[in-house]
This record gives structure tokens, C-alpha cells and sequence, in this order.
């Protein structure tokens, strides 16, 4: 495995080809660059944020992580494999920036498999031979819980009692 070089300045960020992952670690990293160009070029939304999610994927879980170059492999149930979340957290201090860089994850190996891991059925039903070995994260923004005291119930009926003197029951005036 080659190191990364500091400070290179070689277009990966906007490089929808993927070529620097070839030409920085080696032609055996083929397979994922093609992969990751057809899917960049499939895309025409929120392409920023899958190019950094792909590079971030392939350099630094890929290659640096030490897993295999070929695709296939990184389905196999019996690979071990570092948790997804764990390692965008050391790279990202925002939990946000790492959900969505995780679900971009997640739906490029989406991709990969529908492209390359699947079989027609009888009915003309893709299935899939393979799982994803990541999952989707949900983001939450803030927390659900207040910091203030809930208004007394007390309070709460008789400002009900000012704003609606005469309440309606079961649809009946009083």
C-alpha cells in the first residue's frame, strides 16, 4: 500500500473520473474507480457531496483501512470490516456531516450491487446475491426535549377557558 501524498493538490475533489485512486495506489484499485466514475456520472444532484463521500470511501476506508481492491470481496460476510460510522466519526466532527456521508456511502454499494451483484428472477425481479454491509443512518438535527418547565394543566385551561368561553361537547354547544 502506498501513503498518501501530503499536500497534493490533484483534483480529487472534483474529479469525477476517480483516476487519482489509479494513479495514487495502483492500478489494482481499477475495479472501484470504474465503479465510482459510473456512479458519480449517474448522478445529476448533491454531486459534491457523493464525490467526497466516494473519495473519503475509497481512500481513506478502502486503502488506508487495508481492505481488499476487489469489489466482490468487501461483500463477503466472512471479511471483517471496520464500523462504517466509527471511522467517519474519527473523520468528521459533526454527527450530521457523518449520516449523510455514510448514506452516500450506502447508496453508492447500493448501486454497485444493483449493477454488478444481481440476478434476474423468473419474473424479471432483480435479486441480489450479495448484502450491503452498511446501513442507512437516520439524522437528527437538535434534540426532541425542551430546556424550559411545561406550562401547570391549571394554566393551560384557563387560558383555554379565555380563548374559547364556550367549548363545544361531542359537537353540541353548552
Amino acid at each position: 500500500m502506498m501513503a498518501k501524498p501530503k499536500g497534493m493538490r490533484d483534483g480529487r475533489s472534483s474529479d469525477l473520473t476517480c483516476s487519482w485512486l489509479t494513479r495514487t495506489y495502483g492500478e489494482q484499485w481499477e475495479a472501484w474507480r470504474n465503479l465510482a466514475e459510473k456512479w458519480l456520472h449517474s448522478r445529476d444532484r448533491g454531486l459534491q457531496a457523493r464525490i467526497h463521500a466516494v473519495k473519503w470511501f475509497l481512500e481513506t476506508y478502502l486503502v488506508a483501512g487495508g481492505l481488499p481492491s476487489e469489489p466482490a470481496v468487501l461483500f463477503a460476510p466472512s471479511l471483517a470490516r471496520p464500523d462504517l460510522m466509527a471511522a467517519l466519526g474519527e473523520s468528521l466532527k459533526s454527527s450530521i456531516a457523518a449520516s449523510t456521508r455514510n448514506n452516500c456511502v450506502v447508496e453508492f454499494l447500493d448501486w454497485v450491487i444493483e449493477q454488478d451483484f444481481c440476478e434476474i428472477d423468473d419474473n424479471g425481479h432483480a435479486l441480489s446475491l450479495v448484502a450491503n454491509p452498511f446501513c442507512r443512518q437516520s439524522q437528527v438535527y437538535g434534540t426532541a426535549e425542551s430546556i424550559w418547565n411545561p406550562l401547570p394543566y391549571a394554566y393551560i385551561q384557563e387560558l383555554r377557558s379565555l380563548i374559547c368561553p364556550n367549548p363545544r361537547v361531542n359537537g353540541h354547544q353548552n
